[in-house]
């Protein structure tokens, strides 16, 4: 009796560790993924990033009382049954091969194929150049050699590689008289990968105004202010006083006028201020006629 309840436990341990059962004929079984597709056995594959990970796949029996019992076997180090290893190299391909346990179902491959993990950075504090540019980057690689060389290529005619394709290739950056910009060096692999490196500039935009102040008569009128700036240069104007209007070009780029109109004045002379691009622009105004009294005796 002992001798039986020993067999029948590690009859009960197997199927439990190595999924060993006896399907019906006619079972067909698949491969499912979290998105709700799935593959035949027979030509499955599974994509997965240079990042690697957890594979997602889950075998399913039709009609659905067919149990999976499959043992999956990788043809390489950097896969197994349930996850990649990342990639730091090019692209690559890897198998999973399911033989079947006990149900006669025979072998089935699942085909992993995990991204380029290829990398080619710029080594740079930041890649936020400053206004007056200069070499702003040194590049190198940072990753496995099965990648292949590589060669730069700037996209910009603000931003140049000197001596691309070399071990230590630099970027040097031109100066910035305009607004902030953004630039980008393609990066092509002599294995066909390919990498975008973007870059940003800071600006040097600076506006000038025609005046600095205007008289106004207590009757008011319309004055004009005209900017000058780099072409690209967004400016604005600000106005908090209440008896004036901006009339058109408060807001505008590079170079524009901006026109106003000050209301009359029935009170006594002020003076307020608006700002044009960012400059003080001041407003000054005569006092309105006041009506003298006539005393009568």
């Amino acid at each position: 009796m002992k001798y039986l309840l020993s067999t029948i436990f590690i009859f009960v341990f197997s199927l439990a560790v190595f999924g060993q059962v006896s399907n019906p004929p006619g079972c067909q079984f698949s491969f499912a993924f979290p998105d709700g597709s799935s593959q035949p056995f027979n030509n499955a594959y599974e994509r997965i990033s240079a990042a690697g990970g957890s594979l997602t796949y889950r075998i399913v029996g039709n009609p659905t009382n067919c149990t999976p019992s499959f043992r999956g076997s990788s043809n390489t180090s950097w896969l197994n049954r349930f996850s990649v290893a990342p990639n730091t190299g090019p692209a690559r391909t890897g198998t999973l091969a399911f033989g079947s346990l006990g149900d006669n179902n025979g072998g089935f491959n699942l085909n992993i194929y995990q991204e380029s993990g290829c990398t080619y950075n710029a080594i740079a504090p930041s890649f936020l150049i400053p206004a007056s540019g200069g070499i702003s980057a040194v590049f190198k690689y940072i990753s496995d050699p099965a990648c292949g060389s590589a060669t730069e290529i700037s996209n910009d005619s603000w931003l140049v590689i000197d001596r691309p394709g070399t071990p230590t290739s630099y970027l040097t950056a031109a100066p910035n008289t305009g607004p902030a910009r953004t630039g980008t060096v393609t990066v092509n692999f002599s294995n066909g990968d390919i990498r975008i490196l973007a870059f940003n500039q800071a600006g040097t935009c600076s506006f000038q105004i025609s005046q600095s102040s205007q008289e106004f008569p207590a009757s008011g009128g319309t004055g004009t202010v005209t900017v000058s700036g780099q072409p690209g240069c967004p400016y604005a104007s600000l106005n908090e006083l209440s008896y004036l209007t901006l009339d058109s070009g408060a807001e505008g780029s590079g170079s524009g006028t901006v026109t106003f109109t000050v209301s009359p004045n029935s009170g006594a002379a002020r003076t307020g201020t608006i700002f044009i691009a960012g400059q003080d622009f001041r407003i000054n105004q005569a006092a309105g006629k006041s009506r003298k009294r006539v005393r009568f005796f």
